[in-house]
């Protein structure tokens, strides 16, 4: 019952904005070795 618990509460979490799910494609990059500032910045559409 605490996973069920859990998983609701994580759910509930990201649907309130809480949370915020990192996509694949942001993940990859940065296991490439790509520079994680120019990566979170061009993910979240920012300019330097």
């Amino acid at each position: 019952m605490a996973d069920i618990q859990e998983y609701n509460d994580i759910k509930k979490s990201i649907r309130n904005g809480e949370t915020e799910l990192v996509p694949d494609a942001v993940v990859t990059r940065l296991l490439d070795g790509e520079s994680p500032v120019k990566v979170w910045r061009e993910h979240h559409g920012l300019t330097q």
